[in-house]
């Protein structure tokens, strides 16, 4: 954030978390210090995001509180999925057997979340 900072480019430290998490890169602790690193695993996501997005049959909500309908028996691994993913506006989830509710963290966000949920499917060519 400093080098930025000294680049006269503003940048808050969550946006700056955010961003480095969407790049895949992992904060690394050592008795030497801490630095970045790319995830290894980060290779990974882009097809985990795939599947996921393969398992949700719909989304909608009410103005506060997002559900998404999953195929039989992956509402808990969607759950999972939507919870790790850093989203800033998530709360939290409950899952059932093939539905999740989406808790926001804002209820005036509700909309966006339901809508970035929605680009899940969308990067698997379902533009519902």
């Amino acid at each position: 954030m400093q080098l930025l900072a000294e680049q006269d480019i503003p940048c808050t430290q969550a946006t700056l978390s955010r961003d480095l998490r969407e790049l895949n890169v992992a904060r690394v602790h050592t008795p030497e210090g801490t630095y970045y690193r790319a995830d290894p695993s980060a290779r990974h996501v882009d097809m985990l995001r795939e599947m996921v997005g393969m398992e949700i049959l719909g989304i909608r909500h009410n103005g506060h509180m997002v559900v998404v309908r999953t195929l039989e028996g992956r509402a808990e691994g969607v759950a999972a999925f939507l919870d790790n993913m850093g989203h800033d506006n998530i709360l939290g989830t409950l899952a059932g057997d093939d539905t999740v509710f989406v808790a926001p963290v804002d209820c005036t966000l509700t909309e966006t979340l339901a809508l970035d949920i929605r680009h899940l499917r969308a990067d698997v060519g379902d533009k519902t």
